[in-house]
């Protein structure tokens, strides 16, 4: 059996199955949704059992110059493929050129809606981009580095070709960029501390960052440069804490490059900010002024930076903040936590809990993520750990959770070896069954399993750490007895 699955033509076919199997969603399955997305569920249960396959396979590969180059060509090619896929699992992709397209005429996307008197001009030249936009009456939330990197696009899509369409291209290949930056960072981290690459080929081998990025062009992406940034300096910090005496400076640059990456995330995504905590509990135990002064001077300075360009008046910053606040509470998608209390309300028959439950559930969220924050270890070997448990509960423990809010996470995941969550991000992307039927309804049943499955892997994951802990420990003691 062994020697069937590490033979040359099982590996070659295995992987060709699983990439290839990207090309259906770009060229086989047709772009409307109420045609298109049972064929596209039904064929993402198959896709995601060859991509276990496929990592079943690859570590068994013996020649590791092969092993690399397979693990390399299953992250490419698949996002070539997807290139040309259109957007028809979200409406964000028109709303990203459309910013983009407000600010090259130099006004502030902040300040004006899609359907503004002042953008009728734009209105006109964009007629096609225009028409297939969500949203028209509210402006944008998206953070101003995310903005600047939407003008960035659509600039560089127009030396193209004048379409949306070219511009849509050109952001896409701006996100993968991006993704292969965080993952190369997490690589380097792997042959820093000699940890196993299999996180990283676990990545490669879940459809759904290559769906959500090259597929859809979700801006997440954007955020694995300065996240994998940010890992890997927190782990050259790490390998300096024994020369913390005779290298002040580097020290100070290093921790100054975490604040200012942490600062990139957050004029990215306003929710990864939520990392400050952990690893200001990690630079503090480092017992060292300079470096404390050095990481919250570039992450706010940074914050101060990038944001002032579109939010330097506090009126603009004030209704940017209202705004963001709304979206996140209103329209519940794929909440797990927030539908399992909902259903608790509903079994003690509480007075149109509906309407006060969202920001009950926001507080509660705030109150974890501080209590969490505050008490986790943060030490050398925890510090990764720290960061992916904080981030799981701001962005898994919300009233909205879609599913390209999995890829920051799996990203980190890569260094921490989770299963549960690698579970819950594939089984999330059932939710697009919310397009199965018409008019377009959440089916909180496949949503509700899809979470309960993953609460189980984490239950078993669980006790089998702990269990594994308690032999070492055994083992240990057992061997220090023998010694004396």
């Amino acid at each position: 059996m062994q020697n069937i699955i590490s033979h040359p033509l099982t590996t070659f076919f295995v992987l060709s199955l699983y990439v290839c199997g990207f090309a259906v969603y770009s060229f086989v399955l047709e772009p409307v949704r109420t045609i298109s997305t049972t064929p596209f569920l039904q064929f993402t249960v198959f896709h995601a059992a060859c991509g276990l396959c496929c990592y079943w396979v690859l570590p068994r590969i013996h020649h590791r110059k092969v092993q690399i180059l397979c693990a390399v060509c299953v992250f490419i090619v698949p996002r070539l493929l997807l290139l040309a896929m259109q957007p028809w699992l979200s409406d964000d992709a028109p709303r990203y050129l459309w910013d983009g397209h407000v600010l090259l005429q130099g006004m502030n996307p902040y300040l004006l809606a899609p359907n503004a008197p002042e953008l009728s001009a734009l209105r006109g030249m964009e007629s096609t981009l225009y028409a297939v936009l969500d949203y028209r009456d509210i402006p944008s939330i998206y953070p101003p580095l995310a903005e600047m990197s939407f003008a960035c696009a659509v600039w560089c899509g127009k030396l193209v070709h004048p379409t949306w369409w070219a511009a849509f291209i050109v952001w896409k290949i701006l996100v993968i960029l991006s993704e292969g930056i965080g993952i190369a960072c997490v690589y380097a981290v792997c042959r820093r501390f000699g940890l196993s690459p299999s996180g990283i080929v676990l990545y490669c081998c879940l459809p759904l960052p290559a769906l959500e990025l090259a597929g859809q062009g979700h801006l997440d992406g954007l955020l694995a440069a300065p996240l994998g940034m940010i890992l890997y300096l927190l782990a050259l910090l790490q390998t300096n804490d024994g020369e913390r005496q005779h290298s002040q400076k580097q020290l100070f640059l290093l921790s100054s490059g975490i604040g200012f990456g942490i600062a990139m995330c957050g004029a990215i995504k306003i929710l990864p900010l939520v990392l400050v905590l952990p690893i200001m509990r990690f630079v503090a135990q480092k017992c060292n002024f300079t470096a404390i002064v050095g990481f919250l001077a570039a992450c706010c300075g940074g914050m101060t930076i990038l944001c002032s360009p579109l939010l330097h008046e506090p009126a603009t910053l004030q209704q940017f903040l209202e705004r963001a606040r709304n979206n996140a509470l209103s329209w519940q998608f794929n909440g797990g936590p927030y539908y399992a209390m909902c259903y608790a309300a509903a079994a003690l028959k509480l007075h149109e809990y509906w309407l006060w439950m969202p920001s009950v559930f926001a507080t509660l969220r705030l109150g974890a993520i501080t209590l969490v924050g505050i008490s986790q270890k943060a030490s050398n070997g925890e510090v990764f750990r720290a960061i992916l448990t904080i981030f799981c509960l701001v962005l898994l423990c919300a009233a909205k959770v879609h599913t390209w809010y999995f890829v920051p996470l799996l990203l980190v995941n890569t260094l921490v070896g989770w299963m549960w969550l690698p579970v819950l991000a594939s089984g999330s992307l059932l939710s697009y069954a919310y397009y199965s039927v018409q008019p377009p309804a959440e089916q909180y049943g496949v949503e509700m399993l899809v979470w309960r499955i993953a609460a189980l892997v984490l239950a078993w994951e669980v006790w089998y750490r702990r269990m594994q802990q308690k032999w070492q420990d055994k083992k240990v003691k057992k061997n220090g007895q023998k010694l004396e």
